[in-house]
């Protein structure tokens, strides 16, 4: 006959394993808590050492003053940093290496503004003089408007950059590009122009960081409205690239000039003709909509461009659904020349060009891009210029602050800032910028957020090279974030090629990482792991591991799967036991629950009785009810 295997319900049971299991979870959560603890203990202990050995150098009393000796220890210990303006200057066989081009002994260093030049003369270039710093007439205008708009009017041409002439973007190799996956920020817009001279340099574009490129350009026939180039728009592959990234793109359609402009809108066939062309050439490349880039718009024909764009953009969307409008903006508008309370219900974006305050015809080597005013350079910056925009009805989603990929280069009289210009050189990209420069790192002007690099070239003469890189253009990222419009629009993509950094500070301002949890120590490892660390710990010392209620989670695992395997044999295999050891069994499993119990109760600390004492009694415990429960068989004899 068989001997009943226990004598409490399933149900019973069950709720023993339920409330087992809550407290092994409930522990686990005291074992992370424990070893948090134990990681700020630590960390406190470091900070505090590490205060200890950065205490600041004792005052001579006497003096007042921190003495001279330790100062003086103290910039001897200073890291260079290659982008801070007091350490520009590499040694002369790293710099020779490196740019063999440029003399590193003439490098200007950009710490030494307003200091006698140590290349044997002042420095504004006139040797063993003194000469003072040139500084802004008093009646200087804020901006010299004629020149500024003239500039900024040809930038855009390909032959005032001197580029693509000597086969720039022939044979481009597409090895050194940042191809990491990004998702930009939804609340904000990264536009960028493709040249059409730029050629195939598209395919080491990061697409996933760029919300819409527009092809450059429909080239305007201002008496007919036709074109007099579009260049490879209808055979580009710069089209399925983007559409395959989801990346929308557009057809920039360019008309320069005051007379382009005014002979272009006296004509309402052009008008109409440009239309309807410009349309057709989309829908055929399925592209996503038009960027208008109209510079130089004359005051008198406010209402002709204002009502050309309302026709625009009806005819447009009307044929392709969803299509996009978008237009530049000069940096200033002088002349109040676009009805912007008009254009606003019709253009889907603005983009503010915001370069060419200093350029190829201006007296002084200066920021293309300047983003506040005043100091050393005109008072009004670009953070007037979206201010005055935002108030002329422009809502700020729809702005989009436009960045110089490009440099300009001055032969200037001296190296120091601001220095009078002898002769503007040239335009230069960035990534030729990048090559002529070599090693050499450049000086920082606070108030424009642009950089510049100061030297004396094999010809004696001072130059000035004034640009973006990745530091600058995050400052203006986060200027344009402070300021909460659209988001930025780059002339030009490609422009970088070969260097992935301008691509590296979109990915950082624009597409940040979602943020995620951080897991403690506890949580990043495996109950596995965490398991097998209790182990180890409660064995190596019992005593203390005792004394953290988060170390019985291993001991409460190591019992429950202990009951479970007794309650499985007792159930599954009494009746072929002898009644020895069935009672052996049903005794363990009930010493192996109230050890569970008592461990329960130690590791939460509920009871102030010494450990010992709670282990001992718990077993005890155990047996005492071993025999209540088993009695009725211990005097039982066996059957034959």
């Amino acid at each position: 006959m068989c001997v009943p295997y226990i004598n409490f319900k399933k149900t019973q049971f069950f709720l023993i394993v339920i409330f087992l299991f809550c407290s092994i979870r409930i522990a686990n959560a005291q074992f992370q808590e424990d070893i948090m603890k134990r990681i700020d203990e630590n960390n406190k202990k470091k900070a505090l050492e590490n205060a200890k050995k950065q205490t600041p150098p004792p005052i001579n009393k006497e003096e007042g003053k921190v003495n001279e000796e330790e100062k003086k220890e103290e910039k001897k210990n200073i890291p260079l940093d290659t982008k801070t303006p007091q350490n520009d200057i590499k040694t002369k066989k790293e710099e020779s290496k490196a740019n063999p081009t440029i003399d590193p002994a003439l490098v200007f260093d950009p710490a030494s503004l307003g200091k006698p030049n140590t290349m044997g003369g002042s420095a504004s270039g006139e040797k063993g003089s003194k000469e003072k710093e040139p500084k802004l007439e008093e009646n200087q205008p804020l901006i010299d408007t004629a020149s500024f708009k003239q500039r900024a009017t040809y930038v855009k041409k390909r032959d005032m950059l001197n580029f693509g002439e000597k086969g720039d973007y022939e044979n481009l190799s597409h090895k050194n590009a940042h191809t990491k996956k990004h998702t930009l920020s939804p609340k904000n817009i990264v536009f960028g122009w493709h040249p059409y001279w730029a050629k195939e340099a598209y395919k080491s574009y990061n697409f996933s960081l760029l919300s819409i490129v527009t092809y450059f350009a429909y080239e305007v026939e201002p008496n007919t409205g036709d074109y007099t180039t579009i260049h490879d728009w209808e055979t580009t592959g710069l089209i399925k690239e983007a559409h395959a990234h989801k990346t929308k793109v557009l057809l920039s359609v360019a008309c320069f000039s005051e007379k382009n402009i005014s002979t272009f809108l006296s004509n309402p066939s052009a008008q109409s003709n440009l239309i309807n062309k410009v349309i057709l050439l989309v829908k055929n490349r399925k592209g996503d909509g038009v960027h208008l880039d109209f510079e130089g718009l004359p005051a008198k024909y406010k209402s002709d461009f204002a009502n050309f764009v309302i026709d625009f953009n009806g005819k447009l969307k009307a044929q392709i659904k969803g299509a996009i409008l978008s237009m530049s903006l000069p940096a200033i508008d002088f002349d109040n020349a676009y009805d912007l309370r008009q254009l606003e219900k019709h253009v889907n974006y603005f983009v503010i060009n915001g370069y060419e305050f200093y350029g190829a015809n201006t007296k002084l080597a200066g920021p293309v891009s300047l983003t506040k005013g005043g100091g050393n350079w005109w008072n009004h910056g670009l953070d007037k210029s979206i201010d005055e925009y935002i108030a002329f009805g422009v809502k700020p989603e729809k702005i989009l602050l436009g960045v110089s990929y490009y440099g300009a280069v001055w032969i200037t009289k001296g190296l120091e800032v601001p220095s009078e210009a002898r002769k503007f050189v040239k335009y230069m990209p960035y990534k030729n910028i990048r090559d002529e420069m070599g090693a050499a790192s450049a000086g920082e002007d606070a108030s424009s957020m642009t950089n510049f690099f100061a030297y004396r070239d094999n010809n004696d003469n001072y130059r000035q090279i004034w640009y973006e890189d990745s530091l600058s253009l995050a400052k203006k990222y986060d200027f344009v974030i402070s300021k909460k419009i659209g988001g930025v629009g780059i002339w030009a993509l490609g422009y970088d090629h070969g260097y992935p950094q301008l691509w590296q500070v979109l990915a950082a301002k624009f597409a940040p990482q979602a943020p995620t949890k951080a897991l403690n120590p506890a949580q990043a490892m495996g109950m596995f792991s965490r398991f097998m660390q209790g182990i180890k710990r409660f064995a190596a010392n019992p005593t203390i591991s005792l004394r953290s209620p988060g170390l019985f989670f291993p001991l409460l695992g190591v019992f429950f799967v202990s009951a479970l395997a007794f309650y499985y044999l007792i159930q599954r295999y009494s009746c072929q036991f002898k009644r020895t050891t069935t009672l052996v069994l049903q005794g363990g499993l009930f010493v192996i629950l109230l050890l569970l119990a008592c461990l329960f109760f130690i590791g939460f600390q509920l009871f102030s009785f010494n450990i010992a004492m709670m282990i001992a009694l718990s077993f005890v415990l155990g047996v005492l009810t071993f025999v209540m429960l088993t009695r009725r068989w211990l005097i039982e004899k066996e059957l034959p």
